[in-house]
C-alpha cells in the first residue's frame, strides 16, 4: 500500500474490509508514520500507510510477532520489518524438536548423526535433506529417552545406597553420610547435564530435591532427638521435611539445586508463585508494540490448603514451577488464637504508664496486626487523649503521642512542641540533636501536618537534615542507622502497611527484648503467613480470569501487569475481610490498564469514539458496533461490574453500583479527549485545561469510588453520594498526588513515543519556566496534597475512617510505585516488594 494520503472515509472502509475478512492489524513499534510527501511545514503530509495484517490462526501461530518501523528511509516509504523469530508455538499434541548442545559431547550421539547423514535417502536434494532431518530427530529423541531411563535407574540405585547408610534406624556417621550424599548428587547431576534436554531438567530437579530432602530430613530428625529410619522414607515425608527443615539445611539443598540456570526453589516453606524475570533492561520499549513482557509467570494456585508439591509447566518459555502450600492445621490455628488473646490482654490491661501503652500501640501498628484490635486501640487512644496533662518532657513520648493520636483522627495542638523550642529564636533547640531516637519520632510525627502548620514544616526540615547527617557520619549504631535510613526513604504515613509490617517484623526479630515483644513478633509472623496464603489464593482467582481473556493474543499491545495490579490493590486493603473487594478492584484496575493502552497507543480515533459512545450506553447489545478486539474489552468490563452488582445486591446495596459505573464513563470520555489532543497535536493553553482531563485519566477518582463496593454495609448510598458529588477534598488530593508523581517520573519517556502532552509541557509553555523549576513546584504540590489528606482524617469526619483509609492507601501506593520511577510500566522496579509480600513467608 502507498501513494497519496487517504481520507478518513477511505480508511474507515479499509478497516471495515479487514473486519469483514477476519483480519487484524498487527500494530507496530518505532516511528508513528510510514509515508511522507517529502515536503516541509504547511505542505508536509505524513501518514501510516504501510501495515501488516493477519488472520486469527496466523496470530495464534506467531503470538510474539512484531512489526518494526525503521528510522532510516530513502524513498517516500519507511521500510517495515515483520519479526517472527522465537514466535512459533507448538501445535497441540506435537512436541517441537530441540537439539541440545550437551548431546554433542557424547560420542554415540555424534556417531548416530554421521551414520544417518551418510546412509540416508537418495533422490532430489531438498526432499532427501528433509527426510534425513526428520529421521535424525526421531533417532536422537529415542536415544535421549533411553539415556534418561538409565539415569533414572541410577538415581533409584543411589537412593537404595542411601538407605544402607542407616543402621537400625539410626544414622551411624553423619559426617560420612553427608560426603556420601554429596557424591550421589554430584554423580546424578553429571548424568542430567550429559543426557537430558532443557525440557526435562526441571523434572530431574524434583528427583534431586528428593535426595536432598532425605538429607535435610535426617538432620532435622537428629536435631529433634528422633531416630530417623531412612528405609521408610516416602514422597510425603520428603515434602514434609522440605517444609519443616531448618534454614541451614535448606540452604544446602538450594546449593545442590543450582545446576539449572534460573532454577526455582524455596528458602522458606510456603510458596505458590514463581517469579521469572524475563529481562532487567534499562530501556523499556514503547507501548503498543506487544513488547511489554509480563514480569511474572503466575502458577495456578492450589485451592486445597493441604501441603502439596506440584510440578506445573506453563508460560511462553515452558517455565516449570514447584509450588508448595502450607498446611494451616488446628494446632497452628489454636496457637494463633492464644497469641491474639494475649496481645488483647496486654492492650486492655490497666497501667499508669502512658509511655508503655503508647509504645505497645506503636509496635502493634508497625507489625501489621492492629486490624485485630481496632476497638481496643481506639479506646486506649481516646483515654490517652482525654487524660493528657502536658507534663511529659521527653521528645520521643510527646512526638509519639502526637503521631498516634493524629493518625486516629484526634486534633492535637502544636503547642505540645513549644517546650522543645528556643523561646527567643523560635527554632527547635540544637540540644535535641543528641536525642536521635526522639528526633526520629519527631520526623515521623511531622508527616501528619495540615496546611498552615509551619511548626511541623520546620520540624521536618530540622529532623531530616540532622538525621541524614548522623547516618552519613556514622554517629549512631548500625541498627539505629538502618532504622533511620528506612524512615527517611519510607516515612510511616506514606508507606504501605504490609511493606511496613514485613520490614518491622524482620527488624524487631533482631532485638533481644522483652517477653511481650517476643510474643508480638511470633503473633505477627503467624498473621503475616496466614494472610499471605489468602492473598495467594486470591491472585490465583484473578490470574485464571486474566488468562480467560487471552490478553497476550487479544491485546498484544497492552501491558501485561495483572500481578502488579493485585499488588497495587493489596496496598489499598490487605485485611482478610476485604477479599471480595481486592478481587473486584484488581479486575477493575487491570481493565483500566488495557483501556489506557488502547486509547493511548493502539485504537484509531474513529474506533475510540465508537467505544466511548458504547461505554456511555453501557448496554451489551451495542457490542456489534465495535471492532473485534474492542468487543472483548467491552464484554469483559461489563462482566466485572455485573459480578460486583450480584454480590452487593445480596447485601441490599444494588443501587450503589450506579456510582462506580458513572466513573468509568467519565474516565473513557477523558481518555477520548486525550486521544483527540494527541491525534491533532494539540497542547492545552493553560494548566487548568490540562488538569480538568488529566486528573480524571489518573483513574484515581474511579478507583477510590469503586474501592467502596466490597466494603459491605459501611459503604452505603450516602458514602457513594459523598464521594461522587464534585469529589471531596481527600479524593482531589489523592488524585493530585497520583497525577504529579506520574508526570514527574514518566514525562520524558512518554514524549519520546509521541504521547499526549503532559503537565510539564503545559506548565512550561504557560509560565515559561525550566523543567527543573516545574519538578520543584510539582513536588511542593504533592507535599501540600498530603496535608489535605491529613486534614480529612481529623474528627469529626464526613464518612467512617475505614472509607477514608482506602483513599489514603491509594496515595501510599503512588509513593511506593512512582517515587523514583514508573514502577508499573517498568515493573522490575517493584519486583522485590511483590516478592516480599507474595512469595517470601516468615520461617517460624
Amino acid at each position: 500500500m502507498g501513494g497519496n494520503s487517504r481520507s478518513e472515509s477511505l480508511m474507515e472502509a479499509f478497516r471495515s474490509t479487514l473486519d469483514f475478512c477476519g483480519l487484524r492489524d498487527l500494530g507496530f513499534s518505532g516511528p508513528k508514520f510510514t509515508w511522507s510527501n517529502r515536503r516541509v511545514r504547511a505542505q508536509s503530509v505524513i501518514e501510516r500507510l504501510d501495515r501488516c495484517v493477519c488472520n486469527t490462526e496466523w496470530q495464534q501461530r506467531f503470538p510474539c510477532a512484531s512489526i518494526n518501523h525503521l528510522d532510516f528511509w530513502k524513498s517516500d516509504h519507511r521500510p517495515i520489518v515483520l519479526d517472527i523469530v522465537d514466535s512459533v508455538v507448538s501445535c497441540k499434541g506435537v512436541r517441537r524438536f530441540h537439539y541440545e548442545l550437551c548431546w554433542s559431547e557424547k560420542a554415540e550421539c555424534s556417531e548416530l548423526i554421521k551414520n544417518m547423514w551418510k546412509h540416508g535417502d537418495v533422490g532430489d536434494c531438498v526432499g532427501s535433506m528433509v527426510n534425513k532431518l526428520a529421521t535424525c530427530s526421531q533417532l536422537l529423541n529415542k536415544w535421549n529417552i533411553d539415556n534418561r531411563r538409565c539415569m533414572q535407574r541410577d538415581i533409584m540405585v543411589k537412593k537404595r545406597e542411601l538407605a544402607c547408610l542407616s543402621e537400625g534406624g539410626v544414622l551411624v556417621d553423619w559426617g560420612r553420610a553427608r560426603i556420601k550424599i554429596g557424591a550421589i548428587i554430584k554423580d546424578s547431576e553429571g548424568k542430567v547435564l550429559a543426557c537430558c534436554s532443557q525440557a526435562i531438567v526441571a523434572n530431574y530437579t524434583v528427583k534431586t530435591a528428593n535426595l536432598m530432602a532425605i538429607l535435610t530430613g535426617l538432620q532435622f530428625a537428629i536435631d529433634c532427638g528422633l531416630p530417623p529410619d531412612v528405609t521408610k522414607i516416602n514422597d510425603a515425608d520428603v515434602v514434609n521435611w522440605i517444609s519443616n527443615a531448618n534454614k541451614a539445611a535448606l540452604g544446602l539443598a538450594k546449593h545442590s539445586l543450582n545446576i539449572v540456570e534460573d532454577a526455582f526453589w524455596l528458602e522458606e516453606f510456603p510458596i505458590c508463585i514463581n517469579s521469572v524475570i524475563e529481562s532487567d533492561k534499562a530501556d523499556m520499549p514503547e507501548k503498543g508494540n506487544g513488547r511489554f513482557p509480563c514480569t511474572w509467570f503466575v502458577g495456578v494456585l492450589l485451592l486445597d490448603l493441604s501441603l502439596t508439591l506440584v510440578e506445573e509447566e506453563g508460560g511462553d518459555h515452558g517455565e516449570r514451577v514447584m509450588m508448595v502450600e502450607p498446611a494451616i492445621d488446628a494446632t497452628v490455628a489454636r496457637e494463633f488464637d492464644r497469641l491474639k488473646e494475649e496481645v488483647r490482654s496486654m492492650l486492655t490491661s490497666n497501667t499508669d504508664k502512658d509511655f508503655q501503652k503508647l509504645c505497645l500501640i506503636d509496635d502493634i501498628q508497625r507489625l501489621g496486626v492492629a486490624y485485630h484490635f481496632e476497638r481496643e486501640i481506639e479506646d486506649a487512644l481516646e483515654s490517652l487523649y482525654n487524660d493528657y496533662n502536658g507534663d511529659d518532657n521527653s521528645l520521643y513520648t510527646v512526638a509519639l503521642r502526637f503521631r498516634l493520636l493524629r493518625q486516629q483522627g484526634y486534633y492535637v495542638p502544636l503547642d505540645v512542641f513549644n517546650k522543645f523550642k528556643d523561646g527567643q529564636a523560635g527554632k527547635f533547640k540544637e540540644s535535641l540533636i543528641d536525642d536521635v531516637a526522639g528526633m526520629l519520632c519527631l520526623y515521623e510525627a511531622a508527616h501528619l501536618g495540615i496546611r498552615g502548620e509551619y511548626v511541623l514544616d520546620e520540624a521536618l526540615a530540622f529532623t531530616t537534615s540532622h538525621l541524614e547527617s548522623v547516618v552519613a557520619h556514622d554517629q549512631v549504631s548500625p541498627r539505629l542507622a538502618e532504622q533511620i535510613t528506612h524512615a527517611l526513604n519510607r516515612p510511616i504515613r506514606r508507606s504501605l502497611p504490609r511493606l511496613e509490617a514485613k520490614y518491622n517484623i524482620n527488624f524487631y526479630s533482631g532485638d533481644d527484648d522483652s517477653k511481650n515483644q517476643t510474643l508480638l513478633i511470633k503473633f505477627a509472623k503467624l498473621d503475616f503467613n496466614m494472610l499471605q496464603v489468602q492473598h495467594q489464593k486470591e491472585l490465583s482467582n484473578i490470574t485464571e480470569w486474566w488468562k480467560s481473556m487471552d490478553v497476550k493474543t487479544n491485546f498484544s499491545y497492552a501491558r501485561d501487569r495483572v500481578v502488579e495490579c493485585y499488588f497495587w490493590i493489596m496496598g489499598v486493603y490487605f485485611e482478610p475481610q476485604y477479599s471480595f473487594a481486592r478481587i473486584i478492584l484488581t479486575k477493575v484496575i487491570a481493565m483500566a490498564s488495557i483501556l489506557d493502552d488502547t486509547y493511548d497507543a493502539y485504537g484509531t480515533y474513529k474506533e475510540l469514539e465508537l467505544f466511548t459512545e458504547a461505554i456511555q450506553r453501557w448496554d451489551i447489545n451495542t457490542i456489534d458496533d465495535l471492532p473485534e478486539y474492542m468487543k472483548v474489552i467491552y464484554r469483559s468490563l461489563l462482566d466485572v461490574y455485573k459480578e460486583a452488582e450480584e454480590v452487593i445486591s445480596k447485601e441490599g446495596r444494588s443501587d450503589c453500583i450506579h456510582y462506580p459505573i458513572q466513573e468509568v464513563k467519565k474516565l473513557v470520555k477523558a481518555y477520548c479527549m486525550e486521544a483527540k489532543w494527541c491525534n491533532e497535536g494539540y497542547v492545552p493553553t493553560t494548566t487548568e485545561e490540562y488538569w480538568d482531563i488529566s486528573l480524571v485519566t489518573t483513574c484515581y477518582p474511579m478507583l477510590a469510588i469503586t474501592s467502596f463496593l466490597g466494603m459491605g454495609n459501611i459503604a452505603n448510598k450516602e458514602v457513594f453520594q459523598w464521594s461522587s458529588n464534585d469529589y471531596p477534598n481527600i479524593i482531589k488530593a489523592s488524585t493530585i498526588i497520583c497525577r504529579l508523581m506520574d508526570d514527574i517520573v514518566s514525562h520524558q519517556f512518554e514524549q519520546k513515543r509521541q504521547h499526549v502532552v503532559s503537565g510539564f509541557e503545559c506548565y512550561m509553555k504557560q509560565h515559561r519556566v525550566s523543567e527543573g523549576e516545574v519538578i520543584k513546584l510539582f513536588r511542593e504540590k504533592v507535599f501540600n496534597a498530603w496535608k489535605d489528606v491529613n486534614q480529612e482524617f481529623l474528627k469529626p469526619t464526613a464518612v467512617p475512617i475505614q472509607i477514608l483509609t482506602r483513599i489514603l492507601n491509594l496515595s501510599r501506593v503512588m509513593d511506593v510505585i512512582y517515587k523514583d520511577d514508573d514502577g508499573y510500566t517498568n515493573s522490575h522496579v517493584i519486583k522485590h516488594y511483590i516478592d516480599s509480600l507474595l512469595l517470601d513467608p516468615f520461617l517460624l
